[in-house]
């Protein structure tokens, strides 16, 4: 997951189940709130506010199934703000080779 935000500023890294897009104060969101989960908050001290996070998918995840990746982004004057979701679908079983 890549994030762009402010620079100073922090990121929540969110996921979740993905839902239809929905309109919010903050900007689209595409998790549903439900079912979403924080993973880690991260400082996006570059210049030009980038954050890059890598994980590994458990074997566990459901196949076919689709997640959504996103961020919920603090600038250092305060303001909130959602990254754009990113979908994540795990293709096959990670325990049978395809």
């Amino acid at each position: 997951m890549r994030v762009l935000g402010p620079q100073g500023g922090f990121a929540l890294l969110t996921m979740g189940s993905m839902a239809f897009s929905t309109p919010s104060p903050l900007g689209e969101l595409g998790i549903d709130m439900a079912t979403m989960y924080p993973i880690e908050l991260v400082p996006l001290p570059q210049a030009d506010g980038f954050c890059q996070w890598t994980f590994f998918c458990p074997s566990s995840a459901p196949v076919d199934f689709a997640f959504a990746l996103q961020a919920a982004m603090l600038s250092p004057t305060g303001v909130l703000s959602a990254s754009t979701p990113s979908p994540l679908v795990p293709a096959w079983d990670k325990t049978r080779i395809p």
